[in-house]
């Protein structure tokens, strides 16, 4: 008995394989344009809209940073065979930058989570208030109640 040392992949697995590799790219380019437009967008008419339109420019950019950790590492990952991963090509580098990297990202992610809970808040303010306040009073009030969300 003879011992084929190749590996075929079944269908599935190249399917996947060639998915990660011609999809992502695409994914990257469009979440890119679109998180870039929208920062450009936002930034535009926060002076004159409501501040919502201030905090998005920031969540579009965490989010960004966050498309091309996750999104960009398993594009490169599959594109090199599974025999290249940037995250991990980082997290090896030092003791150090392996715990900046990790604190950075996850601080990202969880900021992200606290100003959608802000701009939450502020819209439950503007449709409970009947009457007008400044867009700055609401602000004040939505990063008041993250700061005792934050503290409890």
């Amino acid at each position: 008995m003879t011992h084929n040392s190749t590996y075929n992949p079944l269908p599935v697995e190249k399917f996947m394989h060639y998915f990660y590799v011609i999809v992502f790219p695409y994914v990257l380019l469009f979440g890119t344009v679109g998180n870039c437009l929208s920062i450009v967008l936002m930034r535009r008419y926060s002076g004159s809209v409501w501040s919502t339109c201030g905090y998005m420019p920031f969540v579009c950019f965490m989010e960004l940073i966050k498309l091309y950790v996750e999104c960009g590492n398993d594009w490169l990952k599959k594109l090199y065979n599974n025999e290249y991963n940037l995250s991990e090509q980082i997290l090896i580098m030092s003791n150090s930058v392996c715990k900046v990297y990790s604190f950075v990202f996850y601080l990202i992610v969880q900021e992200k989570e606290r100003i959608m809970v802000a701009v939450a808040i502020e819209t439950a303010i503007t449709s409970k208030q009947h009457t007008l306040f400044t867009k700055s009073t609401h602000a004040k009030e939505a990063m008041q109640f993250c700061y005792l969300f934050r503290k409890c």
